[in-house]
């Protein structure tokens, strides 16, 4: 922080030549206040000019730095990302495709972020507000654009569900023959002028056996990703259920999301995407021990992990591991290196829905955080 002398308000004006000395990438905000201004701003590298009736405090913001961050927000969403200040006004952004705000929507724009609809121009808005100053970051997307995206999505939801259907229907048209089969032998028996009671004994116990084992099959079926062989959401639901009702000691619960995971479906494509799906769950099933650890695809390119009897520093650390040791892997030519965000939250006298939002809480701050990281509960909020 650097003290300047004493401006009164007609000499305010030379504060932006006092100023120039990060050279031309910068550009300066200044404020005049009749406010003390420590109070207005309490980043270190603002440049502050106190006393008097009137204080000047003159901010310096690297274009270059912001413009490259808004530029890699878009990778995330095929959008237009704008930066405006807290009046509507434009700094950052493509001029031609500015719609300036409405003073309607303009006074949505509340909270730390949101989304504003506005379907007469055919756009979703979303919008994160800054502090220090306030400014506001908005990404603005079509909503033929937001069709196709929640198009794609839920292409993979409709096709594993209506596979899992088609399964049961199978297995239960095969119930239905076996039963029939099990009828027709059970008849000639019977009719056999040589049956003996021992005879229809052995039958039902074979054809009980057989049915036990076949009932076994269509449960583990409807419980195992078909992409990834892992255990499916259906099969995490029923778990985590379970293990909370039975107060087990020492649960700990990671949500895992790979990072950038559109990205490579839309550059390499979804059968790319796919042996990358695979492949991380080879990696987490080596890295797990499974005494402890129970892997499941929870959806998409989302995973979890239920953790039972250890400690959250153990459960922490065997993750880590796997982290490390799929963010080092070689890929094919062109492709670089695929990493993942995880959240952890170790329960405590939480229901199922809390657990799983304070997870999904820590994995968007991983996310926030710079991605391929592993963020948990503790006070600390210790971040890998």
């Amino acid at each position: 922080m650097r003290k300047y002398p004493v401006l009164n308000r007609q000499n305010v004006r030379g504060l932006s030549s006092m100023l120039q000395i990060h050279g031309k990438p910068n550009f300066r905000v200044v404020i005049m206040t009749s406010l003390p201004t420590k109070k207005c701003f309490r980043y270190p590298d603002a440049y502050l000019i106190g006393g008097g009736d009137y204080n000047v405090a003159g901010v310096d913001i690297n274009a270059e730095r912001v413009t490259n961050t808004l530029k890699k927000m878009k990778l995330t969403l095929s959008a237009q990302v704008f930066l405006i200040n807290e009046e509507g006004q434009r700094i950052l952004g493509n001029e031609k495709k500015w719609q300036p705000l409405t003073k309607a929507q303009l006074s949505r724009l509340y909270g730390t972020e949101g989304i504003i609809r506005d379907p007469e121009n055919g756009r979703r808005i979303y919008y994160s507000r800054m502090l220090y100053p306030e400014w506001t970051v908005l990404m603005v997307a079509d909503h033929s654009i937001m069709n196709q995206i929640l198009l794609e999505e839920s292409i993979m939801p409709a096709v594993t569900l209506l596979t899992a259907i088609g399964l049961l229907l199978v297995a239960w048209w095969r119930s239905l023959q076996n039963l029939h089969l099990f009828y027709l032998k059970l008849a000639s028996t019977l009719n056999s002028d040589t049956a003996h009671p021992m005879d229809v004994d052995k039958l039902l116990e074979t054809e009980l056996v057989k049915n036990q084992v076949t009932l076994r099959d269509i449960e583990q079926q409807s419980r195992t990703d078909s992409l990834t062989g892992l255990l499916n959401r259906q099969a995490f639901n029923d778990d985590i259920d379970r293990l909370i009702g039975q107060n087990t000691d020492r649960l700990t619960l990671a949500l895992i999301d790979l990072d950038n995971f559109k990205t490579i479906n839309d550059t390499f494509g979804h059968q790319t995407g796919d042996e990358v799906l695979k492949a991380f769950a080879s990696a987490a099933r080596a890295g797990l021990d499974e005494a402890v650890a129970r892997l499941y695809r929870y959806g998409g390119e989302e995973f979890a992990v239920i953790y039972t009897h250890i400690s959250p520093e153990q459960a922490k650390d065997m993750l880590d591991a796997v982290r490390l040791a799929f963010s080092t892997r070689k890929w094919r030519e062109g492709m670089k290196h695929v990493s993942f965000s995880a959240g952890m939250k170790t329960r405590i006298d939480e229901s199922v829905q809390e657990l799983i939002a304070g997870a999904d809480t820590y994995l968007y701050r991983a996310k926030r955080c710079g991605k391929n990281k592993i963020v948990d509960n503790p006070q600390t909020g210790d971040v890998r």
